[in-house]
């Protein structure tokens, strides 16, 4: 069979059968319990909250605390903040009922009990009412109500008080209590003086959330690598792709050199996302990760599992990176699930006419967070949505006529492309014949000596 016949992905497209949602709310500050998804609802995951216990935050008792929250979709109701000490729950905010001022806020000055307590849950709910009464998203935050003189630690593992009393982030951490994460602050941090990219703010709803936006020829976190696509980076020979349409967009890929090589165009100029999981996969795979209690009930979306990779572009610059999702929470880093980004050339980018183009080559792995690029595949799109509330470059949800579903149905790569297991596997066998042959022979020979030294 031909290298061309091999890496030939036949596909049917189902497009928006399923909705595929992403985004609703988690704890920024204080910092949510590890794993801090933000599709914990009352009805698919356990307990309270959804996740174990983990550290605490020590906070002081009877100050005031701005409790903020990541909003990704702003489903209708209120919210309310909460206070659960020996398994009692008391409404810290409202008093009563659900707080309906904002359906955008994100942010809430709370008053704290006067009263210490050792170890507590903080508690934010989220009403979704177009999905019930009764349906709501939570999101919990373990902490500590001490007097002020035991905080020692103030500014956390990521700052410094100064004399003033306030906090001296390092690196990338910023806000009054270090307790945020941007991608770099400057130029500087992206290898800006070197022409490699640019420091772009992309969302400031709760702090300035900066990432760096790579030039032509650079991939990463920091635009520190070289990319080394074949021939020009933002010209192709279409022969040399398989080609797709996914509703307005297109979609093109080959597979080789044990890498899957993607060029996507999108009629969008919002985030893009491409994703995909083993066709035959089961809701099982939501026990992964292993330290967090696995979501309730018998459905299996079209999120769950799922291995993605976004880009996110402006002008001539753009970001690519390497995604996994759980469920319907929005998509995280593989570093947040202990993997590593498997891009090896990435590029995204805007055109005149208003589309965004990316392009990238991953390592075919099964590291965590990762799925092997071969076999029936069941792969999914998204780009995101513009308005008042959803901004141009934020990964949040994309509403619903930015996503589509497919099946891609992936043969095994050449030999020389085979995945490390695959090898392995062939070398095993191999070894395992040459010793039975070898064993042949002996027993062979033993047969023809003891025939000649027979009287």
């Amino acid at each position: 069979m031909s290298l061309k016949a091999m890496n030939s992905l036949k596909l049917v497209i189902f497009l928006n059968l399923v909705a595929i949602n992403l985004c609703h709310i988690a704890l920024k500050y204080p910092p949510a319990r590890k794993y801090d998804l933000d599709f914990l609802d009352n009805f698919r995951t356990s307990g309270n909250c959804g996740m174990n216990p983990g550290e605490v935050t020590k906070l002081e008792v009877g100050s005031q605390l701005n409790v903020t929250w990541h909003l990704g979709y702003p489903h209708g109701g209120g919210y309310k903040i909460q206070l659960i000490r020996d398994g009692q729950i008391s409404d810290l905010v409202p008093e009563e009922g659900w707080d309906n001022s904002g359906r955008y806020a994100q942010s809430h000055l709370v008053t704290l009990p006067t009263s210490p307590c050792p170890r507590c849950t903080l508690r934010l709910l989220r009403q979704a009412t177009e999905w019930g009464q009764r349906y709501q998203f939570r999101s919990c935050s373990d902490i500590a109500l001490v007097q002020g003189d035991e905080i020692t630690d103030k500014c956390g593992p990521h700052g410094t008080e100064t004399s003033g009393g306030g906090c001296q982030c390092t690196g990338m951490w910023t806000g009054p209590n270090c307790q945020y994460k941007s991608y770099c602050n400057t130029d500087d941090d992206c290898n800006g003086p070197k022409g490699q990219g640019s420091c772009v703010l992309v969302d400031e709803s709760l702090f300035p959330e900066k990432m760096c936006l790579c030039s032509e020829g650079w991939y990463g976190d920091q635009c520190q690598n070289r990319n080394q696509f074949q021939g020009a980076e933002r010209q192709w020979t279409e022969a040399d792709f398989q080609k797709m349409t996914l509703g307005d967009h297109t979609v093109m890929w080959r597979v080789q050199n044990n890498e899957v090589e993607v060029i996507a165009e999108f009629n969008s100029l919002s985030w893009v996302g491409l994703g995909w999981r083993p066709r035959e996969a089961e809701k099982s795979c939501q026990k992964f990760p292993s330290d967090a209690p696995a979501p309730r009930g018998t459905d299996f979306h079209a999120m769950d599992c799922i291995d993605m990779v976004i880009g996110v572009a402006k002008g001539e610059q753009g970001s690519v990176a390497d995604y996994y999702t759980r469920d319907r929470s929005t998509p995280r880093r593989d570093s947040f699930w202990g993997g590593t980004d498997d891009i090896t050339g990435g590029s995204v980018w805007e055109t005149a006419d208003g589309k965004t183009v990316m392009r990238f080559t991953k390592k075919i792995g099964d590291d965590p967070g990762d799925h092997l690029f071969q076999g029936d595949l069941h792969f999914i799109w998204a780009t995101g949505q513009q308005d008042q509330f959803y901004k141009e470059h934020q990964l949040k949800y994309h509403g619903r006529g930015q996503r589509g579903i497919a099946v891609l149905k992936a043969p095994l790569p050449e030999t020389g492309s085979l995945h490390p297991v695959f090898i392995g596997i062939i070398i095993s066998l191999s070894l395992l014949a040459v010793l039975y042959l070898i064993q042949i022979i002996v027993n062979i020979k033993k047969g023809v000596f003891s025939i000649g030294t027979k009287k």
